[in-house]
């Protein structure tokens, strides 16, 4: 696919949820679904394959780029839960999580690569998500029980 391709998709699917070019976001969720698309595989490794890459041409964290893409899920949530819960196509009770939010542009952007990806994409953004929780739980020096309400919480 042309990355213009992409591009047209991707504006078209971001506007109703208040995501507009002049946003950071914008292009930061490009940038993601161009890399999945080049190597799907990358899915597998989201920081290292995904948002570093990213990171090293904005000269800045991946962390960063994860929290902008987490922000953009947020406010797309906020913005517009119908249109979010569509383009998911599964029941969310809140903000998809940043994995889960390429996920759903890749759904519908690239459905023959999503459809052959399979079962391996809810199973990555699970192990993103319970990764994310323990690295969390590391950074911040949590004992058990604030590890336990840690986890609950994001949960």
């Amino acid at each position: 696919m042309i990355v213009s391709e992409l591009s047209t998709q991707v504006n078209d699917l971001l506007r109703p949820m208040g995501i507009t070019r002049n946003l950071s976001a914008y292009s930061i969720l490009c940038q993601c679904l161009e890399l999945v698309c080049e190597q799907e595989d990358r899915l597998q490794a989201v920081e290292k394959d995904i948002y570093t890459p990213i990171a090293d041409r904005r000269r800045c964290e991946p962390k960063a780029i994860q929290s902008a893409v987490r922000r953009a899920a947020k406010g797309a949530w906020l913005t517009n839960p119908e249109y979010v819960q569509q383009l998911a196509g599964y029941p969310l009770t809140g903000a998809p999580s940043a994995v889960q939010f390429i996920e759903m542009f890749l759904q519908k952007s690239m459905p023959s690569l999503y459809t052959a990806l399979g079962v391996y994409l809810p199973l990555i953004t699970t192990n993103c998500a319970v990764l994310g929780v323990a690295l969390t739980n590391v950074q911040n020096n949590y004992n058990f029980w604030q590890s336990v309400a840690c986890g609950f919480g994001t949960a």
